[in-house]
């Protein structure tokens, strides 16, 4: 009997050793099919498994990132974890082939924390608006970075303004100040002040001296920033890369799954939200092929092929 004790503590020990605080990432034997970003300042993608290791990306709080391996564990900002190799899923698309990089499993979890706003300040205001660019209609958009600029305009058309923005979480109040123009010329500066009424993860009214309107990810407004999606071989550029990142949250399902109701699909966008890790646990046809796809890609240890 204590022999078969001292095998069980043995195994359990060996099992420690190997898995460690890799278990946060594991569904039983098997790599999570995604993860959440837990981290109100966002987080840093490297292309190596090291704080010294050159930047390659920014992903913000509550995203979904898909694992495909499991690094070497490390205590950063007196958290021990692993780090975790990661798709970056818009390169991956654009370049046709598995493109990776590289996160510190600290500031992952398996679980998507509740969406609030208690306790935000004005730079996680910023940070909000500046997950992803912004709608009003079919053919306006407004962009707003994490460090204050913006920029908003008329798709396909070269009418737009572009300057710098600041937030106020006390008062909820956003502040533009931009050049407006087009390509016979400048309009001139002018300030716009507007104030936020309601706010969701994935949407949020606004009014001012006007009437009130409603703003939601541009990319799902927008046919100027899906049209890559429903091609064979998109080629997201800088500009679309800000309304690409609404395709990453929790809220894109409730959109795609919209879509498909209304018969906007089609079996190019479907290959491509696969390739970018997207799960639709709603559509068995979908993830049946999404199982297949990633099960030749990715193993219990992690990656096969990059």
């Amino acid at each position: 009997m204590k022999k078969a004790f001292l095998i069980l503590s043995l195994f359990f020990s060996i099992f420690t050793y190997i898995f460690g605080a890799e278990k946060d990432f594991y569904d039983g034997d098997e790599l999570s099919v995604v993860l959440y970003v837990n981290s109100p300042e966002g987080l840093r993608v490297r292309d190596g498994a090291s704080l010294s290791a050159k930047k390659i990306g920014v992903l913000y709080d509550r995203m979904k990132v898909k694992p495909l391996e499991i690094g070497k564990e490390v205590t950063i900002d007196g958290i021990k974890s692993n780090w975790v190799r990661i798709l970056m899923p818009i390169e991956s698309v654009n370049e046709g082939k598995i493109v990776s990089g590289w996160v510190f499993g600290g500031y992952l979890s398996k679980k998507c924390k509740p969406f609030s706003t208690k306790g935000w300040t004005d730079a996680d205001l910023m940070r909000f608006m500046g997950r992803f660019s912004w709608g009003t209609s079919e053919s306006l958009f407004y962009n707003y970075t994490t460090d204050g600029k913006y920029s908003s305009g008329k798709l396909e058309s070269s009418a737009g303004g572009v300057g710098t923005f600041t937030a106020s979480v006390s008062k909820m109040q956003i502040i533009e100040k931009a050049s407006f123009g087009d390509d016979q010329g400048e309009f001139g500066t002018s300030i716009n002040a507007w104030y936020i009424i309601t706010l969701n993860e994935d949407n949020l009214v606004g009014g001012g001296e006007g009437a009130p309107f409603t703003m939601i990810p541009s990319m799902f407004i927008n046919t100027y920033f899906q049209y890559d999606l429903f091609r064979e071989n998109p080629n997201w550029d800088s500009f679309d890369m800000q309304a690409v990142n609404a395709l990453f949250y929790n809220f894109t399902a409730d959109y795609i799954k919209k879509w498909e109701e209304e018969k906007y699909t089609s079996k190019t966008m479907y290959t491509n939200l696969m390739k970018m890790g997207i799960v639709l646990d709603w559509n068995e046809e979908y993830m049946k092929a999404y199982k297949e796809y990633w099960k030749v890609r990715t193993g219990s240890n992690g990656i096969k092929e990059l």
